[in-house]
């Protein structure tokens, strides 16, 4: 029979069990001879989906024991630069989730694991996905982007593009944005930030909006009909340079 010297003694050894039951193992992965490749079209224009496909290729003679691109935890990192060089980076994840459970009165985080599959000799696996998923389903603002992927936290993979914006044909997609964008999914929001920032430098011309859950349909309607009306009088005397509009007797001087 064990003899308890102290309470401390006694409370780890009841919980020391729990503790153990509750860890999970992470499953035997071989990425020896595995590459990771991810492309993306070079040019993409405002507005439009971000097609990716993500190409896992076994150049061994025997099949190697990895996570499918469908299952596998995939972090993304962007660094970005907007047309005006201003610099950043946003980083966002697909797969490899948790959820919670509550065993015995603790509350406790599992990792929700899949299986490892054998992908064959000299084979390949690939994803297609639309980057939005990482947005959160936004649009992208237009810069240029240098996408950084990790794979299941062991194979890395790299790829560079633009997100473009021509006004004569981005300007009326983005106002249909501001008008139609699901309320709570951030694209309305998205859409009256760029606007505001596009017409920054206009003085008395700028647009300064706004886009909140709570605006009724008519009212959104009522101001995407207000952002066309400027758009109508300003098109011909304004022109896009580093990523804000400017007056074209302006950029003269």
């Amino acid at each position: 029979m064990r003899i308890f010297r102290s309470p401390i003694q006694l409370l780890a050894a009841l919980l020391l069990p729990a503790t153990v039951a509750f860890q999970r193992p992470e499953p035997v992965r071989n990425y020896r001879g595995v590459t990771l490749k991810v492309t993306v079209p070079n040019v993409i224009p405002f507005g439009q989906g971000i097609p990716c496909v993500i190409t896992l290729s076994n150049s061994n003679n025997i099949p190697a024991h990895v996570f499918t691109p469908d299952r596998a935890r995939l972090t993304f990192t962007f660094d970005f630069t907007l047309p005006d060089g201003a610099t950043g980076t946003s980083t966002g994840s697909l797969g490899g989730d948790t959820k919670v459970e509550s065993r015995g009165g603790m509350t406790v985080w599992l990792k929700i694991i899949e299986p490892p599959a054998n992908l064959p000799a000299q084979a390949e696996l690939k994803r297609n996905l639309d980057l939005r998923q990482v947005f959160e389903g936004q649009y992208p603002r237009p810069a240029k982007y240098r996408l950084r992927l990790q794979y299941d936290e062991r194979l890395q993979a790299e790829t560079q593009f633009e997100v473009t914006f021509v006004p004569e044909s981005d300007i009326p997609r983005l106002i249909e944005l501001f008008e139609t964008g699901v309320p709570g999914t951030g694209v309305r929001t998205m859409a009256a930030a760029l606007l505001n920032t596009l017409t920054r430098n206009l003085g008395n011309d700028r647009l300064e909006l706004s886009a909140a859950y709570e605006d009724t349909p008519e009212k959104t309607k009522s101001d995407a009909d207000q952002i066309r009306l400027w758009w109508t009088r300003n098109r011909g005397a304004i022109s896009l340079e580093k990523g804000r509009f400017i007056k074209r007797d302006a950029a003269t001087k």
